[in-house]
């Protein structure tokens, strides 16, 4: 048996954890196990998941409150499992957790790249150059969700060496698959049968641009009435997006789903997704309504990779116009079956990836 241990942020059921989760759930479970260890709190859905399919969950001490802690607990973890491999999502400070692995022996050491964030400062930026440098050096193998998140992480010049490589976010395209029952039991659920149906899914955080969402969904009500807007996600800016629904008196065409586990099955009786995003590591959102056949809108700040799909266009936050006359273009379009099958020979199938993935940990070589 190989054994990773995957050093994740928390258990809650955020982008980065279901990657994990995603794969994990694919692989060859009889040929490769992964232990989980969280930086919080390991209650949640996720942990749960992990749990059931035989991963032990362990907690390490935050590295912003004793970096000595963090390492002192993780050699003991990995001393006590003898693992193959470690697998770090802490983006530019993972060689904190890959020098305790390389000192151990550790051969396969992955620090993993999830976002495409800038720095505003000049520590920030400082930080970044350290850990471009030191990322590299303790690892052997540097991942990327993304270009612009390897770039971001890693450095241009270093996502361009051997032990460099880009694997996508990737998802099960048959739990996305497009399903006209389902849409229908839901659109009745949710009583917006005869709507024009634009949806959004993500954390409610500065950097998923939800106000700017509510700014399309507000101009495009004024000219489609039977518009309607879904948000699902829960978030620290919750409260800032229900005071401009009810400033701008937008209640009855907006509703908060909150956190779902049933998000596959929403993207159904969505008939455009956006994705307004500041910054992303790479747009996981956006893949999954590509698999359920939408429109999906992406702003021009995200990683350019997937203007290759028809179903995909790429708008700038600098022209709120173009947003809404792209979601109203679409309400003509709502033809979605077979749409998703551009998706399959990729990478973004996550059949696909997880081979590429069990192959760079079982032999170590990486494809370019």
């Amino acid at each position: 048996m190989y054994k990773v241990l995957h050093i994740l942020s928390g258990a809650d059921g955020g982008g980065i954890s279901n990657v994990v989760l995603n794969y994990y759930k694919n692989l060859d479970r009889e040929k490769i196990q992964f232990d989980i260890a969280f930086l919080v709190n390991s209650e949640g859905y996720i942990a749960d998941e992990f749990q059931k399919m035989g991963s032990e969950i362990f907690v390490l001490p935050l590295k912003s409150k004793s970096v000595k802690a963090y390492k002192q607990e993780l050699e003991k973890i990995l001393r006590r499992k003898q693992y193959d491999a470690i697998h770090i999502h802490e983006n530019e400070t993972s060689f904190v957790g890959l020098s305790v692995a390389k000192k151990m022996g550790i051969k396969q050491r992955i620090a993993h790249s999830h976002t495409s964030a800038p720095y505003v400062s000049l520590y920030g930026d400082i930080k970044r150059r350290i850990g471009c440098f030191l990322n590299y050096y303790f690892s052997s193998c540097v991942m990327a969700c993304g270009v612009l998140a390897g770039d971001r992480i890693f450095g241009k010049r270093n996502m361009r060496k051997k032990k460099s490589i880009v694997l996508p976010n990737a998802i099960d395209l048959e739990k996305f698959k497009f399903n006209q029952e389902i849409r229908d039991v839901y659109r009745n659920e949710l009583q917006i049968t005869d709507k024009y149906v634009i949806g959004m899914v993500g954390r409610l955080a500065p950097e998923k641009n939800f106000l700017f969402g509510l700014k399309i969904v507000k101009k495009v009500h004024e000219k489609l009435p039977n518009a309607v807007f879904l948000i699902v996600g829960e978030g620290t800016e919750r409260e800032e997006i229900e005071t401009f629904i009810k400033i701008n008196k937008m209640e009855e065409y907006v509703k908060l789903l909150g956190l779902r586990e049933d998000v596959a099955n929403l993207y159904q009786c969505f008939d455009v997704l956006i994705m307004p995003s500041i910054h992303e590591g790479f747009p996981l959102v956006a893949v999954e309504g590509i698999a359920t056949g939408l429109y999906v809108l992406l702003s021009s700040k995200i990683t350019s990779e997937l203007e290759c799909y028809t179903s995909v266009k790429y708008c700038s936050l600098d022209n709120l116009e173009d947003w809404v006359s792209e979601v109203i273009k679409n309400s003509c379009n709502t033809e979605r079956e077979n749409k998703g099958k551009e998706l399959i020979k990729t990478n973004l199938n996550i059949k696909n990836a997880t081979e590429e993935l069990e192959r760079i940990y079982l032999t170590g070589i990486i494809k370019k």
